[in-house]
């Protein structure tokens, strides 16, 4: 059964929640926005687009905002409860702090779990439509812009230049129009003293009215009509008509299927899967790399061409395959060819033989373990990936246990010191994730620690204020500092009276 003092904390806490949520994933989405400003500009992208990408960008920041959102709805909730004394008359009446942020607890657990769904299950959808979407609107051509005294080339097969645009920009004066259609050059020109441009049947088609004109063409060695080495045709024209496919304009839709390798386009269990083809992948390239490199020993004996190519004894067979073996493990096996070559008592030609299996077997080796290290490589990012889907949802725990204790120690509400708490916190956070991350795509650490060290650092953060708050500390108290600096001095000057009356008793036992 819910009590008064459960419905108390839930009104305090779920109001500043919904709140800071909608704040930080506005800034966000805008933020992102802005980045990506260049790919919206000047393509003449409908209400429907925006509409679509805003909604699909608003889901894919959520991961983010939400773990901020939580840690400054926590600190204002229980600072504000704090600084209004209601925290504690709470406590007066003998009801211990865990048990105030009992029914904040339950509602972030229930946020985590709905989180880890989404995360799961939902949010690798959102991203293939979301970067889809965004790659399209990337390869759209900007919209239709003809400026004056600027050859304008965005039409495939055409360059239009235009001196003057008066009226409404329609209307055309001094026209030129290179047409290269035929991949052939500019051989093909239009000029016309005036002329007038519009889109037609629902911008599908861009229709330009040419007037008082003329063409010039260099035709073709199969339209020459004479021996001529160029032959050109000229013509005059009061009015001609040209209509432009406007398809380059239009945004295309991209085959989703085309994104779903990407690691953000995956379930838990998709990864856990493609992780595994990995790791099988990387064990067979091992296991054939052995029997590859000693196929390529020229002289070893169990080698049955070696026999059949060079008519060798024991003896020198067994010299010749301690070469190789020790070319084998050599960076520069070119100066160890001489230092072998006359106590092992062998050809110039032998010893050739094997210095060329032996680079042969190091090429190989080096292409093999370039792949195993891609390999390894790609299941490095592929587990990066599936952490990262329980780690974002933990870390809406992790900053509640942060924000809460926090908040009933700091005692202070509203939009500003909570805020400036929840920046530093969040910064450490982000920080030691992204580095954590770092480290572990370049093979530097595990990946399960780099991925969990930013919830690991801001836990102990967590559980110290816990305890804190337990123990009503003032640690945001100059009194509290105060008090501790003059007990490390009281401390630090009873020792040495000490000291002195002990030598002052030595002294007088002396006689």
């Amino acid at each position: 059964m819910i009590k008064k003092i459960d419905k108390l904390i839930l009104r305090a806490y779920i109001g500043p929640l919904v709140l800071t949520f909608a704040i930080i994933e506005f800034i966000l989405l805008m933020q992102m926005t802005i980045s990506r400003f260049k790919d919206f500009l000047g393509k003449d992208l409908g209400f429907d687009v925006f509409g679509e990408f805003f909604f699909y960008f608003a889901l894919i920041l959520a991961p983010m905002a939400l773990p901020l959102a939580i840690l400054l709805a926590s600190l204002m909730t229980f600072g504000s409860l704090g600084e209004h004394s209601e925290l504690s008359a709470i406590k007066g009446s003998g009801i211990s702090l865990l048990r105030v942020l009992r029914p904040a607890a339950i509602l972030t657990f229930l946020i985590t779990c709905l989180a880890l769904y989404f995360n799961d299950q939902i949010l690798p959808v959102v991203n293939l439509k979301g970067y889809s979407l965004l790659y399209d609107v990337k390869q759209k051509k900007p919209a239709l812009n003809i400026e004056e005294g600027v050859f304008y080339n965005e039409i495939p097969g055409r360059s239009i230049y235009v001196k003057e645009k008066t009226g409404d920009g329609s209307d055309l004066r001094d026209v030129m129009i290179y047409d290269h259609s035929k991949g052939s050059g500019n051989k093909t020109l239009i000029t016309a003293e005036a002329g007038r441009m519009e889109l037609v049947n629902n911008e599908e088609f861009l229709k330009i009215n040419l007037y008082q004109g003329r063409s010039y063409a260099e035709l073709s060695n199969k339209e020459k009509t004479s021996t001529f080495t160029e032959e050109y045709m000229r013509d005059e024209f009061d009015t001609v008509v040209f209509m432009y496919n406007m398809d380059a304009f239009s945004m295309g839709k991209t085959k989703e299927e085309l994104f779903l390798g990407h690691g953000m386009m995956k379930t838990a269990g998709e990864l856990v899967d493609y992780i595994d083809s990995l790791k099988t992948s990387n064990q067979k390239l091992h296991e054939k790399l052995a029997v590859r490199v000693r196929s390529q020993y020229y002289f070893d004996k169990e080698n049955p061409r070696r026999k059949k190519a060079q008519k060798l004894d024991e003896d020198e067979a067994k010299k010749a395959a301690t070469i190789e073996e020790t070319l084998l493990t050599s960076e520069d096996s070119a100066l160890l060819t001489k230092r072998f070559a006359e106590p092992y008592e062998l050809s110039s030609e032998h010893i050739t033989q094997a210095v060329s299996r032996v680079e042969s077997a190091n090429n190989t080796i080096r292409s093999e373990v370039q792949r195993m290290d891609s390999l390894v490589r790609e299941k490095a990012k592929k587990e990066i990936d599936f952490h990262r889907i329980f780690n974002r949802a933990v870390a809406i725990l992790v900053m509640f246990l942060i924000g809460a204790p926090l908040g009933a120690i700091i005692k202070k509400g509203g939009l500003g010191v909570p805020v400036l708490v929840a920046i530093i916190f969040f910064v450490i956070y982000y920080i030691c994730t992204i580095m954590g991350e770092k480290f572990a795509r370049e093979l530097a650490i595990d990946t399960a620690i780099g991925c969990w060290v930013g919830n690991a650092v801001l836990s102990c953060f967590g559980l110290f204020f816990l305890r804190q708050a337990k123990n009503d500390a003032r640690l945001f108290d100059t009194d509290f500092y105060n008090t501790m600096v003059q007990n490390i001095n009281r401390k630090l000057l009873k020792r040495p009276k000490k000291e002195q009356k002990k030598e002052e008793e030595e002294l007088v036992q002396v006689p």
